[in-house]
């Protein structure tokens, strides 16, 4: 399988869509503009071609990378997805020949797991920060 197609399904998998597909609304554009950027970083095609592979031209490639900057500022879930896609894409890349691979649905639960207890933690330690009994850390 070719990069940018593995790049393709993991954007693919995450927004739970098809980028091919000729729609405007906001998860499609910004899932193609995650999809272009990791393109150009990490493959080895150029412009055209990666727009191509979606039935787009060069200028849609060109204006969604304009706006990524923009998106990556202003939207937290926009960046939160790049990077999740991003590390998941290099992880991927790094380690291919891996016997035990988490699907991208047993990555989003664990990560979800991982942020309820990262708050949990914090509510204790503040509860302890708070605490008088002299036992707690302060």
């Amino acid at each position: 399988m070719e990069t940018h197609e593995r790049i393709k399904n993991f954007v693919q998998q995450v927004y739970r869509i098809d980028i091919a597909r000729q729609k405007r609304t906001i998860n499609y554009v910004q899932a193609r503009a995650i999809y272009f950027k990791l393109c150009v970083e990490y493959t080895n095609m150029s412009i055209v071609p990666i727009a191509k592979t979606l039935n787009r031209n060069h200028a849609t490639l060109l204006h969604a990378l304009k706006q990524f900057d923009v998106y990556l500022r202003f939207i937290p879930k926009f960046k939160e997805n790049y990077n999740f896609i991003k590390g998941a894409f290099l992880e991927n890349e790094m380690f291919p020949h891996r016997d035990k691979r988490m699907t991208m649905d047993e990555l989003i639960i664990k990560y979800n797991q991982l942020i309820i207890e990262v708050d949990s933690l914090r509510g204790k330690l503040e509860q302890c920060k708070n605490c008088s009994c002299g036992q707690c850390v302060s």
